[in-house]
């Protein structure tokens, strides 16, 4: 009977990945052996770096001018018109997540540092020019470093178990320009890299015993991979009113420039004698940002600024995330005491994609007083997994964030907040079992994410 979890409302970073590969042998097709599952994330806008974005859910497209503008919107950098510094202190991020599929209950927890950002914008007292600005920035908006567990015994029997340890991250270095022709109009160019790692350390094992038979199996997985990319945006803001400002961005698809994995697998099924070994070192990997389109609008009320901002993403199309050239070596048990058959294996891909989605951020704050602001914000953020997805697990997150700011023209500024975090998908956890019919069919995912938010940044 499938368990029912309460779903809250939370702030971070996580997801459970599905994958399943299969190789029989080429002499004698047994039993298929499963490849364990990763955890690795997908969704792609819940980190969100600078000052005070972060407390309004990076609804910052529209209004951001510091250094983080880099990120969000290169042409805010040529509203700031001395240089300054940003930088996003390690923050701190306990996550708990708790899942069920019938008779097997999944949970973990993890608390780990925030990622940071680093950025500067070089002002008049620079180079003196008048509408023009420069900018620099390295940030890190994808992260997650998550474990799972799951488990299952129908009878003494019967049982199934998986354990994962995953990690996906991506840094981003960037450069930007921004023109100002006139008051009312901005305009940005950013260039960077994006350097792409996955790594994942997987063990499932299952067992089926009955009055007549008996069969077990164990398999191990890592996977280690890199890639190296070219990534650019472009950006406008414009004020439309006195109280009414829009603005817009538009990411290419990032180029891939290089891009290695670093495979292994060993598989045993003991009940028909069968074990399978990969390992190779010089696969391919990809991990593609494919054409995002994010538009936002911004009203000033008073001392209250409100904004609300959407992202498109496209589809990527069916892909090869990590591709493998090396054999997969089979092994069977002959009867009768026989030689056994040693057999090799093309080592199947693993393929992805991606859906297009819209997500969205709303944002405001309010000026308390000459230096101090109140700020809150609330995201939605969908995976861009489709259901069917072989690979990443489909979840989607809702995010909240509050805290406050002390801002001012010269000298050093900081932030500090809170955030609460729901990811919620309703795929089991857990991995297929190659022996008998205890794998999951139905369950879900609930992921809670608790944040503490620190920021510091100065100018000159």
């Amino acid at each position: 009977m499938r368990d029912q979890l309460q779903r809250w409302l939370a702030i971070g970073c996580v997801l459970l990945v599905e994958l399943s590969l299969s190789a029989r042998s080429l002499a004698d097709p047994g039993p298929a052996l499963s490849f364990p599952p990763a955890l690795i994330p997908a969704a792609t806008e819940r980190s969100f770096p600078g000052l005070w974005e972060p407390l309004e859910a990076g609804a910052a497209l529209v209004r951001t001018t510091d250094p983080s503008a880099v990120w969000y919107n290169p042409a805010g950098i040529v509203m700031t018109d001395r240089s300054g510094i940003n930088a996003s202190a390690p923050g701190y991020q306990l996550t708990a997540y708790w899942g069920s599929s019938e008779n097997r209950p999944a949970q973990g927890n993890n608390l780990r540092g925030l990622p940071n950002f680093v950025g500067a914008i070089i002002g008049r007292e620079v180079i003196p020019w008048r509408n023009v600005r420069l900018g620099v920035g390295l940030t890190n908006p994808i992260t997650s470093l998550q474990s799972v567990e799951v488990s299952q015994a129908i009878t003494p029997g019967q049982r199934s178990a998986y354990t994962v340890s995953s990690d996906l991250e991506s840094f981003q270095g960037a450069a930007a320009v921004a023109w100002a022709p006139w008051p009312f109009l901005r305009l940005g160019l950013s260039l960077g890299m994006s350097y792409d790692t996955i790594s994942s350390s997987a063990q499932s094992s299952a067992e089926l015993t009955t009055a007549q038979s008996y069969g077990g199996s164990l398999n191990v997985s890592t996977i280690s991979a890199n890639t190296q990319q070219l990534v650019s945006s472009a950006g406008v803001q414009f004020d439309a009113l006195k109280w009414l400002s829009v603005g817009a961005v538009v990411r290419p698809p990032a180029v891939k420039v290089l891009g290695v994995s670093t495979l292994t697998y060993d598989g045993i099924l003991n009940g028909s004698q069968v074990q399978q070994e990969h390992t190779q070192g010089n696969g391919s990997f990809e991990f593609r940002q494919p054409l995002q389109i994010n538009f936002g609008a911004a009203a000033q009320i008073g001392k209250v600024n409100l904004e609300v901002d959407v992202f498109w993403h496209q589809a990527s199309g069916t892909y090869t995330l990590l591709g493998s050239p090396g054999a997969l070596r089979l092994v069977t048990a002959a009867p009768g005491g026989s030689a056994p058959v040693v057999t090799n294996a093309v080592f199947p891909d693993i393929r992805t994609q991606t859906r297009s989605i819209l997500n969205a951020s709303i944002g405001g704050n309010y000026h308390l007083e000459r230096k101090w602001w109140l700020h809150g914000g609330f995201y939605l953020d969908q995976s861009p997994t489709s259901s069917n997805d072989p690979f990443f697990e489909p979840v989607d997150f809702y995010g909240v964030r509050a805290g406050c700011s002390l801002r001012q023209s010269t000298g050093l500024e900081g932030s500090m907040g809170v955030g609460y975090e729901l990811g919620l998908s309703n795929r089991p956890p857990g991995t297929q079992s190659p022996i008998g019919n205890i794998s999951p069919t139905a369950g879900n995912l609930s992921i809670h994410t608790f944040s503490l938010l620190l920021a510091i940044g100065y100018r000159f």
